[in-house]
């Protein structure tokens, strides 16, 4: 009988280990995904930014998924969005609805933020160069355009 209730025991103990490590798995992806993945908002996307009113105070990040740039400055852009006091819109480049807005703003390069404050417009590239040849964030453009 007291070896029944050891194994018994065992068995609680191990199944409440197992609980306990799933659940520090599950909530540190929760936080690793919460917290340092920033993506870009896929409800502000360009179908939205074309149904809205034009003359609102609102920023445009234009990317292209493959684009080294845009990475390089994808979490300073994401980060200073989720601060800004406007609107940001994400603008996939490659599709139709992202290639009108190209077209429509006059945009050159995929890295580039179209921050609009009263009916004017102006651009940003929120990465370039450094002088050693490296890509790098443009921060100093990137709150600019963000931030007024």
């Amino acid at each position: 009988m007291k070896e029944l209730f050891t194994h018994v025991k065992l068995a609680l103990g191990a199944l409440l280990v197992i609980l306990l490590v799933s659940l520090a798995v599950l909530g540190g992806y929760r936080l690793y995904k919460d917290y340092f993945i920033l993506d870009y908002d896929p409800h502000l996307t360009q179908k939205e930014y074309q149904n809205t009113v034009l003359d609102q105070n609102v920023n445009l990040v234009f990317y292209k998924k493959d684009c080294p740039y845009c990475q390089v400055g994808k979490s300073v852009v994401v980060d200073a969005a989720n601060k800004g006091s406007y609107p940001t819109f994400y603008i996939d480049t490659q599709t139709e609805e992202g290639q009108k807005l190209v077209e429509k703003y006059q945009v050159e390069k995929a890295a580039t933020i179209i921050k609009i404050r009263k009916g004017k417009i102006k651009k940003y590239l929120y990465a370039s160069r450094d002088s050693e040849e490296k890509i790098v964030a443009d921060e100093k453009s990137i709150q600019e355009a963000i931030n007024d």
